[in-house]
């Protein structure tokens, strides 16, 4: 039976964001923290194309559809 993933707060994940963000490398949060660092990095990217997309106001591309 596959494992699920385990699901993080969005608070949470904003903290390593900033974490992050301030200097700290993902991997040192890693092994503070519970979530991997390629996680975090994720999470990281995440925050970067959502700002991004707030600021051009484009939207993501998960908000897009392909219906005609």
């Amino acid at each position: 039976m596959p494992k699920k993933r385990k699901q993080y707060p969005l608070e949470y994940r904003r903290r390593m964001v900033d974490l992050a963000r301030s200097g700290r490398s993902p991997e040192a949060l890693a092994r503070e923290f519970e979530p991997s660092a390629p996680t975090i990095r994720n999470w990281v990217e995440q925050a970067i194309s959502t700002r991004a997309a707030a600021t051009t106001g484009r939207p993501r591309s998960s908000e897009t559809s392909c219906a005609a």
